[in-house]
C-alpha cells in the first residue's frame, strides 16, 4: 500500500533588499548636517545623506542649487562651514583632498594636450612612484575596460569628445579609488553620443564596483543612470529616492515639476471616504477623485499632480463623472515616437497629454483647434502637500 506523500509547502522567493533597505549594511559615505557658506550666503544647507558602496548616486538640480559645491566638499576641495563627512567609517571632514580615497572626473576632462592617452592615464601613478611594469599593466587594464587600447598613442586633440571622456574616466579608475566623483560628465557630448555613453558608463561602474557620485542638471541622464538620486533646491535636499520613487511619488510640487513634465491642479478637499478623496478644483468643472493617501483634513488645500502620459485624450466623452474635462488642442509637439498635446481648458489652464505614435498613420488623427476630452484614472493622481 503506497503512502501518500505530504504536500510540500511552496518555497517563498527570496526578497533581495537594496543596501539602503537593509539595516545590517552600513553606508559607505555619511553626510551629517553638512553646510557651506560663502561670505554668509548659504550654498549647501544642512545636508544629511547616506550613500552605500557600489551605488551610482546622482545629485540633481538646477544651476546654482548647490550640487557642485556638495561634490567639492566630498572631494575635499572645499571645507564645510559646519557638519560632518565620513567615508568608509572615517571622519574626513577636515582631511585634505590628496589624503582621501577619492578621484574626480571634471567636466572639461582636464587632459594634458602634450601627452598621449597612455601618458595621461599613467601620470598619477608615476607621481606615486609605482614600478614601471605595474604602471604599464594597470594602464592597459583600464584602457581595455574603456575600450581605448587602440588609441593609446594618440593625443587628446585627435580624439572625439566621447573618446576624451573615456580617457578621463580611465585616468580616474587607474588609481583604484573607493569613490569617483563625476562633475557633469556628459555636458560636452552631443545628444546621440550622450545617450550611448550613459549605458557604457553604467556598465563600467557595475564591472569595477566603485561608488560613483554624479552631479548633473539633466533629469533624463540622472533617471537613466542612477541607483538613487537626491533632488536639490537652493542648497537644500528636497527628496531622496530611486528614479521610480522620485518620478511616481514626488513629495513636493518642486520635485514633481522638475522631474519630467507634470500637470498641477490646486484645490480644496471636500470629502474623504475609505477609498477616495474628493477635491474641488477651480480650474476644472468636475471634481477630482484621488485614492485616500493623505492626512490633510476636509477643507485643506492640496496640489494634485498628473503626468502627461497618464492622461487619456480623445474625441469620445468619458463615461465616469470624475477626473475629466473638455478642451481645445492648442499646440502639438511631435517627437517621433510620441506626441505631446497642449489642451486649453475652459478655465484657461493648459494641460499636457502624451500619446505614443504606434501607427505610422493614426486611426484617430488629432489636430490643432480640435475639441477633445482629457481624462485620467484616480490612481494616476498624486497629492502633493509639502
Amino acid at each position: 500500500m503506497d503512502r501518500q506523500k505530504k504536500p510540500t509547502k511552496p518555497k517563498r522567493p527570496k526578497i533581495t533588499l537594496e543596501p539602503w533597505q537593509n539595516s545590517k549594511i552600513e553606508p559607505y559615505i555619511v553626510l551629517k548636517n553638512l553646510s557651506k557658506n560663502y561670505d554668509g550666503v548659504p550654498a549647501v544647507q544642512d545636508c544629511t545623506l547616506d550613500i552605500y558602496e557600489g551605488e551610482f548616486y546622482s545629485l540633481l538640480g538646477a544651476s546654482g542649487c548647490g550640487k557642485s559645491t556638495l561634490l567639492r566638499l566630498l572631494a575635499g576641495f572645499e571645507k564645510p562651514s559646519s557638519g560632518k563627512l565620513f567615508i568608509g567609517g572615517q571622519d574626513m571632514t577636515h582631511v585634505p583632498s590628496y589624503n582621501r580615497p577619492v578621484n574626480m572626473m571634471f567636466q572639461s576632462y582636464a587632459l594634458f594636450p602634450h601627452m598621449s592617452v597612455e601618458q595621461n592615464i599613467a601620470f598619477g601613478l608615476k607621481q606615486e612612484g609605482l614600478p614601471r611594469e605595474e604602471i604599464k599593466n594597470r594602464v592597459y587594464e583600464v584602457l581595455d575596460l574603456v575600450q581605448m587600447s587602440r588609441f593609446s598613442k594618440r593625443h587628446p586633440n585627435r580624439l572625439s569628445g566621447g573618446q576624451q571622456q573615456r580617457v578621463a574616466l580611465a585616468r580616474s579608475l587607474v588609481k583604484r579609488p573607493k569613490l569617483i566623483l563625476l562633475d557633469e560628465p556628459m555636458a560636452a557630448l552631443d545628444q546621440k553620443l550622450r545617450e550611448e555613453t550613459q549605458f557604457e558608463l553604467v556598465n563600467i561602474q557595475e564591472k569595477v564596483g566603485i561608488t560613483f557620485i554624479m552631479v548633473t542638471h539633466d533629469q533624463e541622464e540622472a533617471m537613466t543612470m542612477s541607483s538613487r538620486l537626491a533632488i536639490m533646491e537652493e542648497g537644500w535636499i528636497q527628496q531622496i529616492g530611486t528614479p521610480h520613487e522620485i518620478y511616481e511619488f514626488p513629495n513636493s510640487a518642486y520635485v514633481a515639476d522638475f522631474i519630467g513634465s507634470i500637470n498641477l491642479f490646486e484645490g480644496v478637499i471636500t470629502g474623504v471616504t475609505k477609498e477616495m478623496v474628493n477635491i474641488k478644483c477651480p480650474m476644472l468643472s468636475h471634481t477630482l477623485s484621488v485614492p485616500t493617501n493623505t492626512t490633510v483634513p476636509i477643507g485643506g488645500s492640496v496640489t494634485v499632480a498628473v503626468r502627461p502620459e497618464k492622461l487619456e485624450i480623445g474625441i469620445d466623452k468619458p463615461t465616469y463623472k470624475h477626473n475629466w474635462e473638455e478642451g481645445i488642442i492648442e499646440d502639438i509637439g511631435y517627437y517621433g515616437d510620441m506626441s505631446i498635446y497642449h489642451v486649453k481648458l475652459p478655465s484657461g489652464q493648459t494641460v499636457m497629454a502624451s500619446l505614443l505614435n504606434l501607427d505610422r498613420i493614426s486611426i484617430q488623427q488629432l489636430t490643432w483647434n480640435q475639441s477633445v476630452y482629457v481624462s485620467w484614472q484616480p490612481e494616476n493622481s498624486i497629492i502633493l502637500t509639502t
